[in-house]
């Protein structure tokens, strides 16, 4: 059997960097210049950067066509760096959320500033979601102990047993609410 070398194993440490993403509002609202220092508009910043700048980026990359053979999978899923990565950005899903709620709770914003701050959350709070839904499928009690914490995080606590024992169960059938056409 051939060995597969992933070409994009080192990527998945960006699960790291994208929660910076999520804190450059709190950030910069503190640390700029001081001329814009305490300018909530600055709080837009998270979501220039996801959907501007990484809108940009991503279109400039293309498609991207190579997955990992079908033979490669199993090795995959025992690798202990697949497992490992997911399950270390739990503990960043909390920091963003708490940063968020001390930043609110302790800045003077006018309320298209808190709007700001808590779309920026949000945003981040849709990456909860995909991380729950990777470990919401992985075989060992921690990793599914983990896909119900950071769930929590968004209020959205069904969402692993809904999806995985609904959704996937009944997919393409008009007892999927996630994917019949009813009505």
């Amino acid at each position: 059997m051939i060995a597969y070398r992933d070409p994009k194993r080192y990527l998945w440490l960006a699960s790291f960097a994208y929660p910076l993403v999520a804190l450059a509002g709190p950030w910069a609202y503190h640390a700029v210049a001081p001329e814009w220092a305490g300018a909530p508009w600055l709080l837009a910043l998270p979501l220039v950067l996801i959907y501007g700048v990484g809108t940009a980026v991503d279109r400039l990359c293309g498609e991207d066509h190579h997955n990992a053979p079908d033979h490669a999978l199993e090795e995959m899923r025992s690798d202990l760096w697949y497992r490992l990565v997911p399950m270390l950005t739990v503990p960043l899903h909390f920091l963003v959320f708490g940063v968020y709620a001390a930043f609110v709770a302790t800045t003077a914003l006018p309320w298209w500033g808190e709007g700001l701050a808590a779309l920026s959350a949000g945003l981040y709070g849709g990456l909860a979601i995909n991380t729950s839904h990777e470990l919401g499928h992985k075989q060992t009690a921690l990793e599914r102990a983990l896909a119900r914490w950071v769930i929590a995080v968004v209020g959205y606590g069904h969402f692993p047993i809904e999806h995985n024992l609904g959704h996937h169960k009944q997919v393409a059938t008009p007892e999927d609410c996630a994917s019949s056409r009813m009505g």
